[in-house]
Formats: structure tokens, sequence, C-alpha cells
């Protein structure tokens, strides 16, 4: 289970990185980011009533979600607040395919911060 300090709770920072942060996309499934002012990674989910109606759909999906994330939490880059959203959901994925796009959609947030560094050394 992810610790407290690296969820993302309040509806003020879900809020904070809608409005401030970035987005990417897979077939099923949306990141939001947004860089925070902490040196750690905060998580967080959003699964709407619209795309899986029964609560226990959702909360088996977040618990996917979150055991993918904290599997790969070290490759996470520092100093972001991430949730990912729900777009679509069809029918129960496999695991492999959840921490797969997962970890397709983190992959951009490496590359965003490589570039960011080079930028800032120039």
């Amino acid at each position: 289970m992810l610790s407290l300090q690296h969820r993302l709770k309040s509806t003020e920072d879900f809020s904070r990185v809608y409005r401030e942060g970035g987005v990417r996309n897979c077939s099923w499934m949306g990141m939001r980011y947004c860089w925070n002012r902490k040196k750690g990674t905060r998580v967080g989910f959003v699964i709407p009533n619209s795309v899986i109606k029964r609560a226990t759909g959702r909360n088996r999906l977040r618990r996917q979600l979150r055991a993918a994330v904290q599997k790969n939490f070290s490759s996470l880059p520092a100093g972001f607040d991430i949730f990912f959203v729900v777009k679509r959901y069809l029918s129960p994925l496999p695991f492999n395919v959840i921490e797969h796009d997962l970890l397709l959609l983190v992959h951009y947030l490496l590359l965003l911060r490589q570039n960011t560094q080079k930028m800032a050394n120039i």
C-alpha cells in the first residue's frame, strides 16, 4: 500500500494538478501531472461512476492501479503530483496490461524531467 505521504488525497491538490498541470493519454486512461514543491512524488486515482457503475468494480481497478504504482514506484520521477483518470473501461484488464499502460504514461514524465534538466544546464 502506498504510504500517506505518497498519496494525493485532498480536493485542493487534485484541483491544482488539474488547473496547472499537463495531460497525457493512452487508450483507456489519462494522466494529469504537475510539478510539486516537495521532493517526493504523490499519486492519486480518479475512476468516475460513468465509466464503471458498481463500486466494487471501481475499487478493484483502483487497487490494481495502486499495486502497479507501488510495484514501480522507484521508476517514478521525483517532484511530481500525478493522478490517473480512467476514461473508458470495457472489461476487466489483466494486471500486466494495466501496469504496461501506466508505465507508458510515466515514461513521458521521465523524458520531460530529463529535457527540463538539460534546458536548465544550458
